[in-house]
């Protein structure tokens, strides 16, 4: 399949309709119908069934469709760079972020825009280990990761630690206690951010764990609709203002790394630089 053949099975699976994919490509219908043809004889699959005159994906399409978005994100890298390459008088910016750490980027991007109101800004949020293959295959500027696996490319911009909360509705009754322990959580059902290091993986055993999130801003959405108490990195309630929930210090309480990298053949551009100057001000005013 060439590129314009995953365009428009791209297009399809997204609109679900023949008519919404041309109107998204603007092309007519009948060159749609004709590239999906082509797609299925170059992949030797059938993609679509057709039922009742609509295409319905087979299990291999939906299959396909995932791994075709991570390529389609590479393809909107290179077009970006086309693009700045064409107006070099513009600056961009590449992140990808760790989930628990995303609330603390927009404050700091925001604070960008206001110096470089040209700035052209993707963000990229994805777990810790895909998000070290991106920053080490060049496929963005900066990485901010909660506890990443080590990587030989990489370079640390800046490190920083964090230790662990206990999020929990206002007026729990664990809300009342200046630090949670985990005797104190033997009674309530737990939800914990996943175990992506060997230092989270000690921090959590004994306990019983009834959930375990990806991403701490998640954890809290369940704790916000009453399932549980959740145990989270301290960065993921940094500068939070619902006041729906509330966090207590956990103890004992793991040092947890937050890296800033780069990848080591690449130097930084002044763009990228700035950045990570307006986000170490920003960690070390909301999490001292």
């Amino acid at each position: 399949m060439n590129l314009r053949q995953i365009e428009a099975f791209r297009a399809v699976m997204t609109a679900g309709t023949v008519r919404g994919a041309a109107e998204l490509l603007r092309i007519s219908e009948p060159a749609v119908s004709k590239l999906l043809a082509l797609a299925e004889r170059r992949a030797g699959i059938r993609l679509f069934d057709r039922v009742k005159g609509r295409l319905v994906p087979t299990p291999e399409a939906r299959a396909l469709h995932r791994e075709v978005g991570f390529l389609w994100q590479r393809v909107e890298r290179v077009r970006d760079t086309l693009q700045a390459l064409a107006n070099p008088t513009s600056s961009s910016l590449s992140l990808s972020v760790s989930p628990s750490l995303v609330r603390l980027v927009p404050p700091v991007v925001n604070e960008l825009y206001a110096q470089i109101p040209a700035l052209n800004c993707r963000v990229t949020v994805t777990a810790p280990s895909e998000l070290v293959a991106e920053v080490a295959e060049g496929g963005t500027d900066i990485g901010i990761a909660l506890a990443p696996p080590a990587h030989p490319g990489l370079i640390e911009v800046a490190r920083y630690q964090c230790g662990l909360v206990c999020v929990m509705p206002a007026g729990h009754k664990l809300a009342r206690r200046r630090v949670v322990r985990k005797a104190d959580l033997d009674s309530h059902r737990l939800i914990t951010i996943e175990r992506t290091s060997g230092v989270l993986e000690q921090a959590f055993a004994g306990l019983e764990v009834s959930m375990e999130l990806r991403s701490g801003p998640i954890a809290c959405w369940f704790v916000q609709a009453g399932v549980g108490v959740a145990l989270v990195d301290a960065a993921t309630m940094a500068g939070e203002s619902d006041a729906s929930l509330v966090a207590r210090p956990f103890q004992p309480s793991p040092a947890i790394e937050v890296l800033v990298l780069r990848h080591a053949a690449r130097p930084l551009s002044r763009t990228a630089e700035r950045f990570c100057r307006l986000f170490d001000a920003m960690w070390k005013k909301r999490l001292p």
